[in-house]
């Protein structure tokens, strides 16, 4: 198998992985009503998940480590044809926020464990729930820097040939876009209003959506190089 296939591959298989529960999670889940304590709501919803919960950790981590490794081997691909050091900032910075993603969804599986620790317990021990303020932080920080790693990164693939070039524009925008709303998240979140990280929840809805979209298009292409 030539490395283009593979990384065809990786990109599909990753795009594929994650929009799952992308779409599970995020579109079908809901959000808590106005008021209601938004941590509190997300929580619940992934001890309640159960089996799905385990499977979408599994699911997402294994999507961030396949989307890094076809990123980074892109990113070599046509480092060999021409240097081009935004590009290698761009992937450079997506495998730092992949490598942050997989560490993210690895916490579903700690409150998962942690919500069954007592056996017979009717409620989570205490301080299970502290995992989802520590898995929050993480998708903020580390989501900014891939936000920003992919918007450089799809910006740089534009004219190369591997996929529509309206779409990689404007995948670069919408992602760019996503780095301002998880920083607005990061600066005004109001624990009990879901409007305070609308934005970020709208951004990371239409980012995942055109992400998945030119992920795709670019496997297809290196699948048939």
């Amino acid at each position: 198998m030539s490395i283009s296939r593979l990384v065809g591959i990786c990109f599909i298989a990753g795009a594929v992985l994650n929009f799952i529960p992308f779409v599970v999670n995020i579109i079908l889940g809901g959000n808590p009503a106005e008021g209601e304590p938004v941590m509190d709501y997300f929580y619940k919803n992934i001890i309640n998940g159960g089996f799905n919960s385990r499977l979408f950790a599994v699911f997402g981590t294994l999507s961030a480590a396949l989307l890094a490794y076809a990123v980074n081997a892109l990113s070599n691909i046509e480092q060999e044809k021409e240097k081009n050091a935004l590009m290698g900032l761009g992937a450079f910075l997506s495998i730092f926020g992949f490598i942050g993603l997989a560490i993210a969804w690895a916490f579903d599986i700690s409150m998962l464990f942690g919500s069954e620790a007592s056996v017979g317990s009717a409620t989570p021990p205490a301080g299970t729930g502290n995992f989802f303020l520590l898995q929050f932080g993480l998708w903020i920080a580390f989501g900014v820097i891939l936000w920003l790693g992919q918007a450089i990164f799809t910006w740089t693939l534009v004219a190369k040939g591997y996929a529509n070039d309206i779409l990689l524009q404007a995948a670069a925008v919408v992602n760019g876009l996503a780095v301002i709303a998880f920083l607005n998240t990061l600066f005004n979140v109001d624990y009990n209003s879901m409007a305070s990280i609308m934005p970020m929840f709208i951004a990371l809805m239409v980012g995942t959506i055109i992400n998945t979209a030119w992920q795709l298009f670019v496997g297809k292409t290196m699948m048939d190089s």
